[in-house]
C-alpha cells in the first residue's frame, strides 16, 4: 500500500483536568498555581487553562474531536467552545476578500 492509499488520521483527544488521584487520601489533588509555568497561563481559571490546552491540541496537533475525562465538566466544554469559536470568527474575518 502506498502513502496515497493511507487514509488521513482522525485524531481524538480526551484530556482530564490535570489533577492527580491520590490513592492514600482517596481524592483528586489539585494543581498548585505556583507549580504552573508562565506558558500555562498563571492566574486563569481551570476552565480557561483547559481550553488553552485544547486549543493547542486542535491548532498544533490537528485534533479533530475533543472530549473531557476525569474532572471535566460543562464549564470546561463551554470554555473550549468559546475559545475555539472566537478563533474561528477571527479566522473568518481574516480570510474575507
Amino acid at each position: 500500500m502506498t502513502s496515497d492509499h493511507i487514509p488521513p488520521l482522525l485524531l481524538v483527544a480526551y484530556p482530564n483536568s490535570g489533577e492527580e488521584w491520590d490513592s492514600v487520601q482517596r481524592c483528586y489533588v489539585g494543581l498548585n498555581p505556583s507549580d504552573l509555568s508562565e506558558s500555562e497561563e498563571k492566574g486563569n481559571s481551570p476552565e480557561e487553562r483547559f481550553s488553552s490546552v485544547v486549543e493547542e491540541l486542535v491548532n498544533v496537533c490537528g485534533v479533530k474531536i475533543v472530549g473531557g475525562c476525569c474532572r471535566i465538566g460543562c464549564e470546561h466544554i463551554r470554555a473550549v467552545k468559546k475559545r475555539l469559536s472566537r478563533e474561528s470568527n477571527s479566522l473568518r474575518s481574516f480570510n474575507k476578500p
